[in-house]
């Protein structure tokens, strides 16, 4: 997911915890991107975006009919660096990020 030759899982698509998903926009290895949207096939579709940090990767999946433009302000969000981090996420959530980036 992180090669530089995204071209085949982008025709292809991937698979997220076992789940077949279509590739919806890659901005992963984009400078100020950094999210890979996804949308799980099936019945049970779902939004599932995908962030880069600096140490790692975050997953969000949302529930059954949320749209995959919050996810992606979420995951944008959650990619940012520590100096950078809005206020008004959760707290837990927060440090944990800190904590992640310090690694």
């Amino acid at each position: 997911m992180m090669g530089q030759d995204q071209k085949m899982f982008l025709l292809t698509g991937i698979t997220v915890a076992g789940k077949k998903c279509g590739v919806i926009c890659d901005s992963l290895l984009v400078d100020e991107g950094n999210v890979l949207d996804v949308r799980s096939k099936g019945s049970d579709s779902r939004s599932i975006c995908i962030g880069k940090t600096p140490k790692a990767l975050i997953l969000l999946m949302g529930e059954k009919g949320v749209h995959g433009g919050a996810l992606n302000q979420k995951a944008r969000a959650d990619s940012l660096p520590p100096a950078h981090l809005p206020h008004n996420l959760n707290p837990l959530l927060n440090a944990a990020l800190r904590a992640l980036c310090a690694l």
